[in-house]
Order: structure tokens, then C-alpha cells, then sequence
């Protein structure tokens, strides 16, 4: 629905009060359905890193050039724990020669919106899995997966 989807992107922002520049750190925890009930550690920061036109390209506005905000959440998951829960995932699915010598999940999202309302206008999602996998008798691999999304709003 346009509420869930609305709390997913800037839900995390409403009713708080952000000094340009300066980032807010959050410690949180994070659950993956592929790792069963456990809860990980995750870092959080959010910042609201300045002013822009509410839409790219557009002619700016006499009144108001820059009426929107450009807010950053970061998000990272990637304790031992994580890490060890992720191998015993993985044996668990391949065989148990194989082993996640490190795992991380960034997870990146920008959005432009609407100082007063929230509204977006543009939402870019960033999303990187990490990986260290070593098999029996052969050397670490690395592994990343990065997804990406940007979504314009027209109103």
C-alpha cells in the first residue's frame, strides 16, 4: 500500500529534528528469514545532507530553488555473529566444505522530499552483499552483489 510504502522510505525520519551536515548514529537490530529468529547487530546513521530542487531538471522555482531536502540513511550489518550465522547457513544449503569467512549487508537510501510533509520525490536504494567464501582446499573468493533502485514520484 502507498502508507507501507511510505513508512519504508521515510517513515524513519518523521518527528525528528535534524541539524544540516551532522549525522545520528543508531544502534538497532537486523533479522534475515533466511537465518532463522536470531537478531544481529546494525549500525544506522541518518543525515540530512542538505537542500535541493524537489525534482532534477526542473527550471528552479524564484521563490524556492531548493524546497526539498536530500536525507541519507545507512544502514550495516556485519558483526561475527552475522558472519557465523551466514557459514552455518550456507553448509547447511551446500555441503559442509564450504564456509563465510566474512559477511556484510550495507544498505543505502536516499531520499529527496518535502521538509514539511515528507512527501518524496525521488528515492535512490542501494543495497551491497559481501561476501568471503572459502571451500576446502581453495582460496577465499570474494563475492559482491549489489542491487540498485531509484524511483521518481510525480505528483
Amino acid at each position: 500500500s502507498l502508507q507501507d510504502e511510505w513508512n519504508n522510505v521515510v517513515g524513519n525520519w518523521a518527528g525528528g529534528s535534524y541539524v544540516p551536515g551532522e549525522t545520528y548514529e543508531m544502534h538497532l537490530s537486523y533479522q534475515s528469514p533466511l537465518l532463522g529468529e536470531r537478531s544481529f547487530p546494525m549500525v544506522v546513521t541518518q543525515q540530512l545532507a542538505g537542500r535541493e530542487p524537489c525534482r532534477r531538471g526542473a527550471a528552479p522555482n524564484s521563490a524556492a530553488p531548493n524546497s526539498c531536502v536530500r536525507l541519507l540513511q545507512t544502514s550495516r550489518v556485519g558483526d561475527p555473529a552475522f558472519t557465523r550465522a551466514t557459514s552455518a547457513f550456507v553448509r547447511k544449503t551446500v555441503g559442509g566444505e564450504v564456509s563465510v569467512d566474512q559477511a556484510e549487508v550495507v544498505k543505502t537510501v536516499e531520499v529527496i522530499a518535502d521538509p514539511e510533509t515528507l512527501l518524496p520525490y525521488r528515492t535512490a536504494v542501494k543495497e551491497t552483499k559481501t561476501f568471503v567464501v572459502s571451500a576446502k582446499g581453495e582460496a577465499p573468493r570474494s563475492s559482491v552483489e549489489t542491487r540498485e533502485t531509484v524511483t521518481t514520484y510525480a505528483y
